[in-house]
């Protein structure tokens, strides 16, 4: 898993990663790590929803990896607003590995 998001970070142009920062990757390898572990899932599936979220010309609202906690959340997201499963989301999930630099300013 690390060697693919290190592929990738390596790939990605100065400007996203000085606007990411170093610091939030390294996060954010950590928290994937630490999601594996409670989830069990295969990280290539995260890492390759990942690849496509960052790299896509009209990137989706969100992406899907299966697996029974996730896909509960999944439905849930289907009939609420984005903005309640966002925060939803973002308070179970996201806040653990940080924010990105740039998103602070």
């Amino acid at each position: 898993m690390d060697r693919t998001a290190d592929k990738e970070w390596n790939a990605t142009s100065d400007s996203i990663k000085k606007e990411y920062g170093q610091e939030y990757f390294e996060s954010l390898k950590n928290y994937s790590h630490s999601e594996v572990e409670r989830f069990g899932r295969n990280p290539e599936e995260v890492v390759d929803a990942m690849v496509d979220a960052v790299t896509a010309v009209e990137p989706e609202i969100a992406y899907r990896v299966s697996g029974i906690f996730i896909g509960t959340l999944w439905v849930l997201h289907d009939f609420l607003p984005d903005c309640v499963t966002d925060k939803l989301v973002n308070k179970l999930f996201y806040h653990r590995a940080g924010f990105p630099k740039g998103s602070t300013k």
